[in-house]
């Protein structure tokens, strides 16, 4: 994961800066930037990701068993390329991508429109193709499906740290 890391995240960088600069003039609305995303998100009570600055991913899965909470903690890489509303997720050898429907202050929605697996001993060439396609599979438009559309609701650390500490659970980050 970290080799891949290493791999990904510059070429992420330098399409982001790219597409950022060419893409954004021919949209209605002015794109939310990646300090947008940034924060803690939450789909229901039992789930919550967040989004860093440094393009990391932090996920807890609440699980109950036999009346104590479990805190299920896994940490991916993100991409977000606000040119074209795309959210992309490193998860190991699998990207998941994601339209974003909307971002606001306080909702995100957004639509998974693909994954992809990868070799595991992915090449920078095929990294920086890949990134390619998915922005070219996004300039021209994903096939969004209402049916898989996920809300989240913007969370507040001091919220989010309370919560924790009720379950009685750690963050490890």
């Amino acid at each position: 994961m970290q080799v891949f890391r290493n791999i990904f995240l510059p070429f992420a960088v330098i399409l982001f800066s790219v597409t950022l600069l060419s893409s954004c003039s021919d949209k209605d609305d002015e794109p939310r930037m990646p300090e947008d995303l940034a924060g803690i998100w939450s789909p229901d009570e039992n789930t919550y990701l967040e989004f860093t600055q440094n393009y990391s991913l932090h996920k807890l899965d609440i699980e109950y068993q036999d009346g104590e909470s479990i805190g299920l903690w896994t940490e991916d890489a993100y991409i977000y390329e606000p040119g074209y509303h795309i959210v992309i997720l490193l998860k190991g050898v699998v990207v998941d991508v994601y339209q974003v429907v909307e971002l606001n202050d306080e909702t995100l929605t957004w639509c998974w429109v693909d994954d992809i697996v990868l070799d595991e001993n992915v090449s920078k060439d095929t990294i920086g193709k890949l990134l390619g396609d998915i922005i070219k599979q996004a300039q021209e438009g994903f096939k969004l499906d209402p049916e898989l559309y996920q809300t989240f609701r913007r969370v507040s650390e001091d919220d989010f740290y309370s919560i924790l500490e009720k379950l009685d659970l750690m963050y490890p980050w």
